[in-house]
């Protein structure tokens, strides 16, 4: 694992200067790892019916947004999508909504022109967006809690040599264990573009070369892998 990546935290409103952090991407380096967004959606003043938010969705997004049934799970929604598309439309110099998003045979979305690459990611009340100019980047974010049955499915995704290693860990810190070896397994299978049920075994000849582990507010963890 890489050192420690601290993550920039959104207090109160979303991204106020999307174009001035769009030009401190610009200036990211293959070397230097990407820009990592946090925001709480309990601290963000959000209006899930303002105009001036929606008119940065395309149609498709706004339908998709509607149709989530939970409140929880529209906030996080139109954040992530608020926090990508105002960048998206800085780094692109057009509106936000017409820029062009397409979707892996996975689900990640991406940028087909242009970059920058991207990735997403939410859990509880967290949501992270990792950008790099030209690497391939994958993020999770997990909330902490108590995980029993964890060896069934370790046992399926990922090498017996991982699982030993998890085992050997006393009984009262394998949860938190699992849960730190899923985020960075799941950061990956997102950097790489292939899904959840890809197994580490294949994932082998894609790992990417490099990975962080963020710092993040109390009862949660997360990931971020690069390519």
């Amino acid at each position: 694992m890489k050192e420690v990546l601290r993550v920039k935290q959104l207090h109160g409103h979303l991204v106020t200067n999307p174009c001035e952090l769009t030009s401190q991407l610009q200036t990211i380096t293959a070397q230097e790892p990407p820009i990592v967004l946090l925001c709480d959606r309990r601290i963000i003043a959000i209006d899930l019916s303002s105009k001036a938010i929606s008119q940065l969705l395309n149609q498709e997004e706004i339908r998709r947004m509607l149709s989530l049934y939970q409140r929880a799970d529209r906030e996080r929604f139109l954040i992530g999508r608020y926090m990508l598309r105002s960048l998206l439309g800085c780094w692109h110099n057009q509106a936000p909504q017409s820029v062009a998003i397409k979707f892996g045979p996975y689900g990640k979305p991406f940028c087909p022109r242009g970059g920058p690459e991207f990735n997403l990611s939410h859990s509880g009340d967290l949501i992270l967006l990792a950008l790099h100019p030209f690497r391939k980047v994958g993020v999770d974010v997990e909330r902490l809690h108590a995980v029993t049955d964890w060896k069934s499915m370790a046992r399926i995704l990922w090498p017996a040599s991982i699982v030993e290693n998890l085992e050997r860990i006393p009984v009262a810190q394998q949860s938190a264990a699992f849960l730190e070896q899923w985020c960075k397994y799941e950061a990956q299978c997102k950097a790489i573009g292939k899904s959840l049920a890809f197994s580490s075994q294949q994932a082998g000849h894609h790992v990417p070369s490099q990975f962080w582990k963020l710092i993040l507010p109390d009862a949660y963890l997360g990931i971020l892998a690069m390519n």
